[in-house]
């Protein structure tokens, strides 16, 4: 399988993997994009005095979040479901109208789901129904309190 091949992180060969071309990279094809297997160093701590007590999983590094120019799926029939899971977290509506906003206008995403009750929305989906997000729905949630998903 991908997580048993290549680079011994259990991380795939992106340029392998991923056949499509990014919507971000048809519109703008001079974007900078990440290369698929960039990582951010693992630790970063110059003379760390906890490096003992620090898990070894991140040495290697983390993947970098960012766009790519290739992507596994074709947006237009990707399904995407956005779940928020607890805690106090000022501006999670903001997030959730731009998450929404981006899949809409730039991915071309025209199934997106807010699951309500964080994972009890993911597990139970009959009883916490998934609200269907469109720009319209999200336009002005950044202007209320707690988040719209009710997690």
């Amino acid at each position: 399988t991908w997580k048993e091949d290549g680079d011994g992180l259990g991380l795939p060969d992106e340029d392998k993997v991923n056949t499509v071309t990014s919507p971000l990279a048809r519109a703008w094809p001079d974007m900078l994009f990440k290369n698929p297997d960039e990582l951010v160093a693992g630790h970063i701590i110059l003379n760390d005095s906890k490096a003992s007590l620090r898990p070894g999983a991140l040495t290697p590094g983390c993947v970098r979040a960012n766009a790519c120019r290739k992507v596994f799926w074709e947006p237009k029939q990707v399904k995407v479901a956005i779940a928020t899971c607890g805690g106090l977290c000022p501006g999670l509506n903001s997030i959730i109208r731009g998450v929404t906003n981006n899949l809409w206008f730039q991915y071309g995403v025209r199934e997106i789901y807010g699951m309500q009750a964080g994972y009890n929305g993911l597990a139970d989906p009959e009883t916490f129904r998934p609200i269907r997000l469109t720009p319209t729905v999200v336009c002005d949630i950044h202007m209320k309190g707690g988040s719209v998903l009710k997690a």
